[in-house]
């Protein structure tokens, strides 16, 4: 499907799973309840998509473009996000157990009541996001930013720490 045209075409609840999509265009797309699992959406650009409910286990979104898109209570354990843009995205109460979102920009996304235990956030910016409730534990946060960010309630238990800028500016040793 690369390079394909998908502008007017419903893909709500779709089954899509294990699909190349790299690099197609879904922006502003209604792709609530679709299954994506194992599907390949490396360089995809889902700006401002609605995603709320999605199934995507396991799915690559290298370098994907996710800005204002809308994930909440989607399955995402396990995906890849290296180098993705979630910046303002609805992250509430996903499930991102075991994700890699290495290096993604999650400035000022919200993250309230979200799974990430056994995610690695290495170098991850999470700038003025918002992190109440959410399970970090076990996750692995060198040299990620949280500065700013709103930490009510969150589990870090057995998080990896070493270098990250807290939400106060101070770096952790």
């Amino acid at each position: 499907l690369k390079g394909a045209q998908l502008n007017g075409v419903k893909l709500s609840g779709a089954f899509l799973n294990g699909l190349q999509l790299e690099g197609i265009n879904f922006s502003g797309m209604d792709l609530s309840q679709v299954k994506l699992s194992g599907a390949k959406l490396q360089d995809a650009d889902l700006t401002g998509s609605d995603l709320s409910l999605a199934f995507l286990r396991r799915t690559k979104l290298d370098r994907a473009n996710l800005k204002k898109a809308d994930l909440h209570q989607g399955n995402l354990r396990g995906s890849q996000f290296p180098e993705a843009n979630l910046m303002k995205t609805n992250l509430t109460e996903v499930d991102l157990r075991n994700a890699d979102l290495s290096g993604t920009n999650m400035n000022l996304a919200d993250l309230t009541g979200a799974d990430l235990s056994g995610a690695n956030l290495q170098g991850a910016y999470l700038w003025g996001a918002i992190l109440d409730g959410v399970n970090l534990r076990g996750a692995d946060l060198r040299g990620a930013s949280l500065r700013d960010a709103k930490m009510a309630g969150v589990d870090l238990q057995d998080a990896i720490l070493i270098g990250a800028t807290m939400p106060d500016g101070k770096v952790h040793i």
